[in-house]
């Protein structure tokens, strides 16, 4: 199979709710696993949870990624059901490169949590990352059929129609962020990967 590179761009305020940078990943199993985390629990500690989870917010944008995990986890512990800290906990470990503990942070928070179309498009990510193209697949369906209106969900699934070698999908996907209009940087990205997916079938 064809390996295309595909352009992808987040900003920092993205990667806090959504994605992280785009490179590519082999396929690395022929079936998802998910493992739980198996660091030292952060000792429990008086104070807010959404106060922690604002902090590990800020860590998370300044890309300070171990200050984010210990934010979020004290998050966590405060309010075990905190679906949204789950969610975020696992785009610090996905820049750590800690993909499976990344997929259980974001599995537990849609199993906490199954209406948020950002947390399937954060396990879509993942799945991507992990080589898992069917799971991420579907994550990215879901997230669009929740949220048919964000361009950044098609963009996700399009990056892995091409990793699935199923060009005229993902060129599909392209033209429906174009068709959003939204002048975004996401309108963007697409734009720039239909024009070269288009060269590339000349």
């Amino acid at each position: 199979m064809m390996v295309r590179r595909v352009l992808y761009h987040l900003s920092k305020k993205d990667m806090i709710q959504h994605h992280g940078q785009h490179h590519h990943m082999t396929h690395l199993k022929p079936t998802p696993t998910i493992i739980m985390p198996t660091t030292t629990p952060t000792p429990y500690v008086e104070g807010n949870a959404q106060s922690y989870y604002r902090q590990g917010n800020v860590y998370l944008e300044d890309e300070k990624y171990d200050q984010a995990i210990v934010a979020y986890t004290q998050a966590i512990l405060l309010e075990p059901n905190y679906a949204e800290a789950y969610n975020n906990r696992a785009w610090a470990y996905v820049h750590k490169g800690d993909y499976d503990l990344a997929l259980s942070d974001v599995t537990t928070a849609i199993n906490f949590d199954k209406t948020q179309a950002y947390m399937y498009d954060t396990r879509g990510f993942v799945y991507y990352r992990k080589g898992y193209s069917k799971e991420a697949l579907m994550d990215y369906t879901k997230a669009i059929l929740l949220e048919p209106a964000r361009a950044d969900f098609y963009n996700g699934r399009a990056r892995v129609h091409e990793e699935m070698d199923n060009v005229a999908k993902a060129m599909d996907d392209y033209k429906k962020v174009m068709r959003l209009n939204n002048n975004s940087e996401a309108t963007r990205k697409a734009k720039e990967n239909l024009e070269r997916l288009m060269n590339e079938q000349d």
